[in-house]
């Protein structure tokens, strides 16, 4: 899953200001959308980040209004706006209260930025990571639930995702009796941002009821810092108190790992 956050790290949102809304940040984004009139939302899944340039749309106050509340209610994970002398002058002061307040993430973006290049590096990375994603999760499953292990397959798999080696390996599990009380997308975007700069390997993967995490780092102090880093994500998302954080024992190789797997559901 490719949230608003990771978007910041593209070399072609140095241009693209945060405005608004940050707390919105770990919102999932799906694909890129250009928004050409006010209906969009009839034409939309939910999750996409909406680009809009108000060309033809004849946009006032009330109805960029009405728009971004319908951004909410239609699950849209951010909104770029393109600002010139034409068509959206400025964003004011209550459109960005507005979105702080709903948590919506709203960009700001040059006139000259082409749409059309930002929206085809959005889709590549969604693509390029998506693709690296699934690799991951089906070499976790391979890893942690197949019953004869499949040497060959897990050799290709940490190929064609680029897995690192490291010195300490383990897994970590989120589990709760009810996921829906759970904001599963912020969870996890808690989860990215703290650790994976630390880790050498990182794998995650969602059931029913889990969210289930392998990790690899090179060093005593980085596996406790890992691990004091998920203990105060738990803490911070444990509101209702049905959030479990159960760990598994550490291991030398990854091939162990299904024996870390089965160390924390003991």
């Amino acid at each position: 899953m490719i949230s608003c956050q990771d978007l910041l790290s593209l070399e072609i949102f140095k241009n693209i200001k945060l405005i608004a809304g940050k707390n919105g940040l770990y919102k999932t984004v799906t694909w890129p959308f250009i928004c050409q009139s006010t209906d969009f939302y009839k034409w939309i899944n939910g999750g996409e980040l909406l680009f809009l340039t108000g060309m033809g749309m004849d946009l006032d106050n009330a109805k960029l209004i009405n728009l971004i509340y319908k951004c909410r209610e239609k699950s849209i994970s951010g909104l770029i706006i393109l600002t010139n002398s034409e068509f959206i002058k400025d964003i004011p002061p209550h459109i960005i209260n507005l979105c702080d307040e709903i948590d919506l993430p709203l960009f700001k973006m040059p006139w000259n930025l082409k749409i059309i290049d930002v929206s085809k590096s959005i889709s590549n990375y969604i693509m390029e990571k998506n693709f690296k994603s699934n690799g991951e999760r089906e070499l976790l499953k391979e890893l942690i639930f197949n019953k004869d292990l499949n040497l060959d397959k897990v050799h290709e798999l940490i190929r064609i995702c680029n897995i690192k080696t490291s010195n300490i390996y383990f897994s970590s599990i989120f589990k709760s009796s009810d996921m829906n009380l759970i904001n599963k997308d912020s969870l996890i975007s808690h989860i990215k941002n703290k650790i994976i700069c630390k880790c050498n390997t990182f794998m995650l993967d969602i059931l029913s009821d889990e969210i289930i995490l392998i990790i690899g780092v090179n060093s005593e102090d980085l596996y406790l810092e890992v691990k004091s880093n998920l203990k105060h994500i738990h803490k911070e998302f444990n509101v209702q108190k049905d959030l479990v954080l159960i760990f598994g024992d550490k291991y030398k190789n990854l091939l162990s790992i299904k024996d870390s797997y089965s160390d924390a559901i003991r």
